[in-house]
Protein backbone atom coordinates (compact mmCIF):
# COMPACT_ATOMS: atom_id res chain seq x y z
CA UNK A 1 0.00 0.00 0.00
CA UNK A 2 1.36 3.71 -0.86
CA UNK A 3 1.78 5.73 1.90
CA UNK A 4 -1.24 8.02 2.69
CA UNK A 5 0.10 11.25 3.51
CA UNK A 6 -0.65 14.78 2.39
CA UNK A 7 2.20 15.01 -0.26
CA UNK A 8 1.35 11.37 -1.46
CA UNK A 9 -2.03 12.65 -2.05
CA UNK A 10 -0.83 15.67 -3.93
CA UNK A 11 1.02 13.55 -5.80
CA UNK A 12 -1.11 10.63 -6.89
CA UNK A 13 -4.68 12.74 -6.83
CA UNK A 14 -2.64 15.86 -8.89
CA UNK A 15 -2.00 23.10 -6.30
CA UNK A 16 -5.12 24.34 -6.76
CA UNK A 17 -8.80 25.25 -6.07
CA UNK A 18 -10.40 28.26 -6.71
CA UNK A 19 -9.77 32.04 -5.42
CA UNK A 20 -12.80 31.66 -3.38
CA UNK A 21 -13.74 35.26 -2.12
CA UNK A 22 -14.26 34.72 1.70
CA UNK A 23 -18.11 33.97 2.38
CA UNK A 24 -18.13 36.14 5.15
CA UNK A 25 -21.98 38.48 6.04
CA UNK A 26 -22.95 41.26 4.50
CA UNK A 27 -22.23 43.60 7.15
CA UNK A 28 -18.15 42.45 6.66
CA UNK A 29 -16.92 43.50 3.28
CA UNK A 30 -14.03 42.42 1.37
CA UNK A 31 -12.15 45.27 0.34
CA UNK A 32 -11.94 46.07 -3.55
CA UNK A 33 -8.34 47.05 -3.06
CA UNK A 34 -8.56 43.26 -1.34
CA UNK A 35 -9.72 41.17 -4.08
CA UNK A 36 -8.14 43.66 -6.85
CA UNK A 37 -4.06 42.02 -5.34
CA UNK A 38 -5.56 38.14 -5.58
CA UNK A 39 -6.98 38.89 -9.06
CA UNK A 40 -3.43 40.31 -10.01
CA UNK A 41 -2.00 37.66 -8.33
CA UNK A 42 -4.04 34.47 -9.58
CA UNK A 43 -3.10 36.14 -13.19
CA UNK A 44 0.46 36.26 -12.49
CA UNK A 45 0.10 32.64 -11.13
CA UNK A 46 -1.29 31.35 -14.06
CA UNK A 47 2.02 33.04 -16.16
CA UNK A 48 4.00 30.37 -14.38
CA UNK A 49 4.90 33.15 -11.63
CA UNK A 50 5.97 31.08 -8.49
CA UNK A 51 6.68 34.14 -6.16
CA UNK A 52 2.40 35.35 -6.81
CA UNK A 53 1.82 31.61 -5.62
CA UNK A 54 3.84 31.99 -2.45
CA UNK A 55 2.11 35.43 -1.81
CA UNK A 56 -1.38 33.42 -2.87
CA UNK A 57 0.09 30.82 -0.29
CA UNK A 58 -0.02 33.33 2.22
CA UNK A 59 -3.22 34.58 1.46
CA UNK A 60 -4.48 31.47 1.61
CA UNK A 61 -3.03 30.85 5.19
CA UNK A 62 -3.93 34.06 6.96
CA UNK A 63 -7.77 34.57 4.86
CA UNK A 64 -6.44 37.42 3.45
CA UNK A 65 -9.28 38.35 0.69
CA UNK A 66 -9.99 34.32 0.38
CA UNK A 67 -11.38 31.94 2.24
CA UNK A 68 -8.35 30.23 5.00
CA UNK A 69 -7.64 26.93 3.50
CA UNK A 70 -5.22 24.88 4.17
CA UNK A 71 -5.31 22.45 1.27
CA UNK A 72 -4.94 26.06 -1.40
CA UNK A 73 -2.23 26.48 0.59
CA UNK A 74 -0.20 23.95 -0.12
CA UNK A 75 -1.30 23.49 -3.13
CA UNK A 76 0.02 26.78 -4.27
CA UNK A 77 3.38 26.01 -2.08
CA UNK A 78 3.45 22.69 -4.59
CA UNK A 79 3.38 25.10 -7.47
CA UNK A 80 5.51 27.42 -6.34
CA UNK A 81 8.25 24.84 -6.10
CA UNK A 82 6.99 23.50 -9.77
CA UNK A 83 7.82 26.97 -10.89
CA UNK A 84 10.81 27.46 -9.66
CA UNK A 85 10.75 29.84 -6.89
CA UNK A 86 11.67 27.02 -4.42
CA UNK A 87 13.46 24.12 -4.01
CA UNK A 88 11.27 21.89 -2.29
CA UNK A 89 7.95 23.27 -0.71
CA UNK A 90 8.94 22.00 2.83
CA UNK A 91 11.18 24.97 3.02
CA UNK A 92 8.23 27.38 3.01
CA UNK A 93 6.98 25.55 5.93
CA UNK A 94 10.31 25.35 8.01
CA UNK A 95 10.76 28.84 8.36
CA UNK A 96 7.37 29.18 10.09
CA UNK A 97 7.55 29.75 13.50
CA UNK A 98 7.88 25.96 15.31
CA UNK A 99 4.35 26.69 17.16
CA UNK A 100 2.46 27.58 13.98
CA UNK A 101 -0.82 25.60 13.14
CA UNK A 102 -0.12 25.88 9.78
CA UNK A 103 3.38 24.16 10.19
CA UNK A 104 1.88 21.06 12.86
CA UNK A 105 -0.70 20.60 10.11
CA UNK A 106 1.54 19.50 7.55
CA UNK A 107 3.60 18.19 9.35
CA UNK A 108 1.25 15.89 11.47
CA UNK A 109 0.18 14.85 7.76
CA UNK A 110 3.33 14.34 5.86
CA UNK A 111 5.29 12.41 9.07
CA UNK A 112 3.00 10.44 10.40
CA UNK A 113 4.00 7.23 9.91
CA UNK A 114 7.39 8.26 10.99
CA UNK A 115 6.38 9.10 14.66
CA UNK A 116 4.69 6.79 17.25
CA UNK A 117 0.92 6.38 17.21
CA UNK A 118 0.27 8.31 20.68
CA UNK A 119 2.00 11.45 19.55
CA UNK A 120 0.35 11.46 15.98
CA UNK A 121 -2.94 10.92 17.63
CA UNK A 122 -2.13 13.37 20.16
CA UNK A 123 -1.13 15.99 17.65
CA UNK A 124 -3.93 15.21 15.73
CA UNK A 125 -6.06 15.88 18.58
CA UNK A 126 -4.16 19.05 19.22
CA UNK A 127 -5.54 20.24 15.98
CA UNK A 128 -9.01 19.18 16.83
CA UNK A 129 -9.09 20.85 19.75
CA UNK A 130 -7.97 24.22 17.91
CA UNK A 131 -10.87 24.45 15.41
CA UNK A 132 -8.55 22.51 12.52
CA UNK A 133 -10.77 20.22 10.64
CA UNK A 134 -7.91 18.67 8.72
CA UNK A 135 -7.43 17.08 12.95
CA UNK A 136 -10.28 14.86 11.98
CA UNK A 137 -8.73 14.11 7.85
CA UNK A 138 -5.55 13.04 9.77
CA UNK A 139 -7.21 11.15 12.39
CA UNK A 140 -9.25 9.27 9.33
CA UNK A 141 -6.08 8.79 7.58
CA UNK A 142 -4.82 6.61 10.51
CA UNK A 143 -8.07 4.44 10.79
CA UNK A 144 -7.86 4.20 7.30
CA UNK A 145 -4.15 2.49 7.82
CA UNK A 146 -5.26 0.23 10.89
CA UNK A 147 -8.00 -0.88 8.92
CA UNK A 148 -10.90 0.32 10.45
CA UNK A 149 -12.62 2.17 6.81
CA UNK A 150 -16.12 2.54 8.68
CA UNK A 151 -14.34 4.98 11.33
CA UNK A 152 -12.34 6.23 8.55
CA UNK A 153 -14.93 7.18 6.40
CA UNK A 154 -16.89 8.63 9.71
CA UNK A 155 -13.69 11.10 10.56
CA UNK A 156 -12.88 11.94 7.29
CA UNK A 157 -16.91 12.83 6.61
CA UNK A 158 -16.89 14.88 9.89
CA UNK A 159 -13.59 17.14 8.01
CA UNK A 160 -15.06 17.47 5.27
CA UNK A 161 -18.87 18.94 6.58
CA UNK A 162 -16.21 21.39 9.05
CA UNK A 163 -14.39 22.66 6.07
CA UNK A 164 -11.67 19.92 4.90
CA UNK A 165 -10.89 20.12 1.18
CA UNK A 166 -8.53 17.05 1.48
CA UNK A 167 -10.73 15.17 3.59
CA UNK A 168 -13.47 15.60 0.65
CA UNK A 169 -10.86 14.71 -2.01
CA UNK A 170 -9.96 11.42 0.32
CA UNK A 171 -13.70 10.09 -0.16
CA UNK A 172 -13.42 9.99 -3.73
CA UNK A 173 -11.04 7.51 -3.08
CA UNK A 174 -12.41 3.54 -3.90
CA UNK A 175 -10.97 2.11 -1.37
CA UNK A 176 -9.24 4.18 1.83
CA UNK A 177 -6.72 2.04 2.26
CA UNK A 178 -4.37 2.88 -0.92
CA UNK A 179 -4.44 5.44 -3.12
CA UNK A 180 -4.30 3.65 -6.29
CA UNK A 181 -7.91 4.09 -7.60
CA UNK A 182 -10.11 7.57 -7.91
CA UNK A 183 -14.22 8.07 -8.40
CA UNK A 184 -13.84 10.40 -11.17
CA UNK A 185 -17.98 10.89 -11.20
CA UNK A 186 -17.27 11.90 -7.54
CA UNK A 187 -14.44 14.14 -8.37
CA UNK A 188 -16.60 15.47 -10.85
CA UNK A 189 -19.42 16.60 -8.54
CA UNK A 190 -16.44 18.61 -6.19
CA UNK A 191 -15.35 20.97 -9.37
CA UNK A 192 -17.19 23.79 -8.53
CA UNK A 193 -16.09 23.76 -4.82
CA UNK A 194 -13.15 22.57 -4.70
CA UNK A 195 -11.83 23.50 -8.47
CA UNK A 196 -8.48 21.44 -7.99
CA UNK A 197 -10.49 18.62 -8.56
CA UNK A 198 -10.07 19.86 -12.53
CA UNK A 199 -6.61 19.57 -12.62
CA UNK A 200 -7.02 15.63 -11.09
CA UNK A 201 -9.47 14.60 -13.42
CA UNK A 202 -7.54 16.97 -16.27
CA UNK A 203 -4.63 14.38 -15.03
CA UNK A 204 -7.27 11.16 -15.13
CA UNK A 205 -8.51 11.85 -18.56
CA UNK A 206 -5.23 12.37 -20.10
CA UNK A 207 -3.27 9.13 -19.06
CA UNK A 208 -1.03 11.09 -16.77
CA UNK A 209 -2.16 9.36 -14.12
CA UNK A 210 -2.71 5.72 -14.78
CA UNK A 211 -3.32 3.12 -17.37
CA UNK A 212 -6.47 2.11 -15.53
CA UNK A 213 -8.58 4.92 -16.39
CA UNK A 214 -10.04 5.48 -19.71
CA UNK A 215 -8.17 8.23 -21.73
CA UNK A 216 -10.26 10.57 -22.92
CA UNK A 217 -8.37 13.75 -24.52
CA UNK A 218 -11.75 15.88 -24.96
CA UNK A 219 -12.41 15.98 -21.26
CA UNK A 220 -8.95 16.27 -20.01
CA UNK A 221 -8.90 19.30 -22.37
CA UNK A 222 -12.27 20.50 -20.38
CA UNK A 223 -10.77 19.92 -17.03
CA UNK A 224 -6.89 21.23 -17.64
CA UNK A 225 -8.92 24.60 -18.85
CA UNK A 226 -10.93 24.77 -16.39
CA UNK A 227 -7.60 24.21 -13.40
CA UNK A 228 -5.78 27.06 -15.77
CA UNK A 229 -8.73 29.43 -15.23
CA UNK A 230 -8.20 29.09 -11.20
CA UNK A 231 -4.39 29.22 -11.53
CA UNK A 232 -3.29 25.63 -10.78
CA UNK A 233 -2.87 24.06 -14.36
CA UNK A 234 1.12 23.25 -13.30
CA UNK A 235 3.82 22.43 -15.42
CA UNK A 236 2.52 18.89 -16.83
CA UNK A 237 -0.93 20.22 -17.58
CA UNK A 238 0.34 23.24 -19.84
CA UNK A 239 2.56 20.78 -21.38
CA UNK A 240 -0.33 18.15 -22.36
CA UNK A 241 -2.71 21.03 -23.27
CA UNK A 242 0.12 22.61 -25.76
CA UNK A 243 0.84 19.28 -27.08
CA UNK A 244 -2.94 18.57 -27.48
CA UNK A 245 -3.34 21.99 -29.79
CA UNK A 246 0.13 20.72 -31.54
CA UNK A 247 -1.72 17.80 -32.68
CA UNK A 248 -4.82 19.68 -33.84
CA UNK A 249 -7.15 20.20 -30.62
CA UNK A 250 -9.50 22.69 -30.48
CA UNK A 251 -8.72 24.41 -26.91
CA UNK A 252 -10.83 27.65 -27.79
CA UNK A 253 -8.07 30.33 -26.71
CA UNK A 254 -7.39 33.75 -27.93
CA UNK A 255 -3.52 34.11 -28.89
CA UNK A 256 -2.64 35.74 -25.46
CA UNK A 257 -3.87 32.74 -24.04
CA UNK A 258 -2.30 29.94 -26.27
CA UNK A 259 1.12 32.10 -25.69
CA UNK A 260 0.94 31.77 -22.05
CA UNK A 261 0.15 28.06 -21.99
CA UNK A 262 2.91 28.07 -24.79
CA UNK A 263 5.73 29.68 -22.12
CA UNK A 264 4.30 27.91 -19.33
CA UNK A 265 5.03 24.48 -21.25
CA UNK A 266 8.29 25.28 -22.00
CA UNK A 267 9.21 26.61 -18.29
CA UNK A 268 11.44 24.06 -17.09
CA UNK A 269 13.57 25.05 -14.18
CA UNK A 270 14.85 22.07 -12.96
CA UNK A 271 15.39 20.22 -16.86
CA UNK A 272 12.09 18.32 -16.44
CA UNK A 273 12.69 17.47 -20.64
CA UNK A 274 13.25 13.42 -19.30
CA UNK A 275 9.95 13.75 -17.66
CA UNK A 276 8.40 15.67 -20.52
CA UNK A 277 9.41 12.62 -22.95
CA UNK A 278 8.18 10.16 -20.64
CA UNK A 279 4.78 11.91 -20.77
CA UNK A 280 4.54 11.55 -24.04
CA UNK A 281 5.89 8.07 -24.93
CA UNK A 282 2.41 6.71 -26.30
CA UNK A 283 3.21 8.71 -29.01
CA UNK A 284 5.29 9.17 -32.49
CA UNK A 285 5.81 12.90 -32.12
CA UNK A 286 7.52 13.78 -28.98
CA UNK A 287 11.32 14.85 -30.78
CA UNK A 288 8.84 16.70 -33.71
CA UNK A 289 7.04 18.17 -30.58
CA UNK A 290 9.49 19.15 -28.76
CA UNK A 291 11.55 20.84 -31.68
CA UNK A 292 8.99 22.74 -32.46
CA UNK A 293 8.27 24.61 -29.36
CA UNK A 294 12.05 25.05 -29.67
CA UNK A 295 11.85 27.13 -32.86
CA UNK A 296 8.73 28.66 -31.96
CA UNK A 297 10.78 29.93 -28.58
CA UNK A 298 13.45 30.53 -30.59
CA UNK A 299 11.39 32.50 -32.83
CA UNK A 300 9.75 34.73 -30.17
CA UNK A 301 13.22 36.06 -28.90
CA UNK A 302 14.13 37.12 -32.66
CA UNK A 303 10.82 39.32 -32.87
Amino acid sequence: MKKITIIAVMAILAGCTDYQVMDEPSSKVIPTSQNSKINILMEQARRGDGHACLKLAECYREGQGVKKDFLNMVVMVSLAEDYGAIHKMESYFNVLPAGDITRLTFETMDRYDTRNKHETDSLAQLLVDHGISDGYTIQGVMKAVQGDTIMAKKLLNQAGEQGSSMAELLLCLTNLQSIEHLDPAKLAALTDRIPYANRILGNIYSGLESEMYERNDSLAAYYYLRADENACLGVSGARWLYNYHLRGGNLHLDETDLQRIKELAKFTPYDQETEYREELSDTDEVDEIIEIIDDEVDEDKEM
